[in-house]
């Protein structure tokens, strides 16, 4: 293959190469304005034409070493430039073929934790339904026991509307009003839960329109708000401590009524508050505490196509594969021509083979030129020394 194809062929993967520098650049600055354009520009020139020299001289210069220490500095170099040209050209290359997939993968990310974070803001903040249904059953009990009593005297066995059995109707009442306490955080916990659930599929929406990636990231960013002023107002329910300590203290200052004179009807009076008291507390216990540690929310950064090739690079393995492909496929190619002048050392008359007929009697003509203008044999004389202090004389010593 003739160097000039070679060098062509350089010349175009540099050219590739500043390219895609150029639009990783833009995208990264994201500026409509001249001047960041033009600096762009100005930035992938300068890698053009460093990849262009350094791949020019590689191969200019390596494969014809003719001594085995200039081989190995020269592979040497050729390395650390390539490592170099790496870290010049590669990322940007990489932002420019796969920076648009990387950042929506930064969205779907982002829309992800975002999900996450509502999970565990509402593992973490009560749930009353459970709690309202025991509180209805113990309504319905208390209610009943209290019938009971009115009718049969089933606790203290004397029936009737005073005694015990209005002081369990009052408790009946107050499981109620515990349980009406209940029902309205739990329509707040349910709201707020369903505004999250709203905010999240706006978010989704967003990160999957057709819009650009700054639109898509703004509307991503809004939900993003949304849901972490619903995680908030979850955190602000304060009913759960309230309903905890008015179970607790469910039967206090509760006082026997004057009518109940027996110590038969005290006892079985006193062991039904106990039981009722027993049940309001394991219903206390029931209500899940609040966790001091509430989870962290998200940070909703601008999608970066840098920060993203880097974050969700398994996402885009073919523009990674590309990006370095371009940088160092010269690389490859500089190996296959050592490999070559390698063989041609070994074996000089291959190479004068290989070469083009043309080629060899242009070579021939020049050597014939070259003969037909040399002068004749001349002897070689040396000079004469000049006699010291010929041009410069010597300076007059002073009296």
């Amino acid at each position: 293959m003739r160097k000039a194809t070679i060098l062509a062929g350089l010349m175009v993967l540099a050219l590739i190469s500043a390219l895609a520098n150029y639009v990783g650049l833009d995208m990264m600055i994201g500026s409509d304005s001249l001047w960041w354009k033009g600096f762009s520009a100005v930035i992938a020139f300068g890698v053009f034409v460093t990849i262009a020299l350094f791949w020019h001289m590689a191969f200019a210069i390596v494969p014809d070493l003719p001594r085995l220490r200039d081989r190995i500095a020269g592979w040497v170099t050729t390395y650390a430039g390539a490592a170099f040209l790496v870290g010049l050209s590669t990322l940007w290359n990489v932002a420019a073929l796969g920076g648009n997939e990387a950042r929506d993968a930064s969205l779907s990310g982002t829309v992800a934790s975002v999900e996450r974070f509502l999970a565990d803001t509402l593992s973490t903040s009560a749930d009353f339904q459970p709690l309202i249904l025991s509180l209805g059953r113990l309504d319905s009990e208390l209610t009943m026991k209290s019938d009971c009593e009115r009718t049969a005297g089933c606790i203290t066995g004397s029936a009737g509307a005073g005694g015990i059995s209005a002081l369990i109707g009052q408790l009946a009442s107050k499981a109620k009003t515990i349980k009406g306490s209940a029902e309205e955080a739990q329509t707040v916990y349910a709201k707020l839960g369903e505004r999250g659930a709203a905010c999240i599929a706006t978010m989704r929406v967003m990160a999957n329109s057709g819009a650009t990636i700054e639109d898509r990231a703004e509307g991503v960013a809004q939900g993003a708000d949304c849901v972490n002023q619903v995680a908030a107002e979850l955190q602000n329910i304060e009913a759960g401590p309230s309903i905890r300590h008015a179970l607790l203290t469910f039967t206090d200052g509760a006082i026997l009524p004057i009518t109940i004179k027996t110590d038969k009807q005290r006892a079985a009076a006193d062991a039904a508050l106990a039981g009722i008291s027993q049940t309001a507390a394991s219903l206390a216990g029931s209500i899940p505490e609040v966790s001091a540690a509430q989870p962290e929310p998200p940070v909703i950064a601008r999608p970066n196509p840098i920060q993203a090739v880097l974050t969700h690079y398994d996402a885009i393995l073919p523009a990674w594969v590309t990006g370095i492909s371009l940088d160092l496929v010269p690389l490859v190619l500089l190996s296959f021509l050592s490999i070559r002048a390698a063989a041609d050392r070994v074996n000089p008359e291959a190479r004068l083979l290989r070469t083009p007929l043309g080629d060899v009697l242009d070579s021939a003509k020049l050597v014939e030129r070259i003969g037909a203008h040399r002068p004749g044999t001349v002897e070689y004389l040396p000079p004469e020394r000049t006699p010291p202090g010929f041009f410069f004389p010597p300076r007059r010593k002073r009296s």
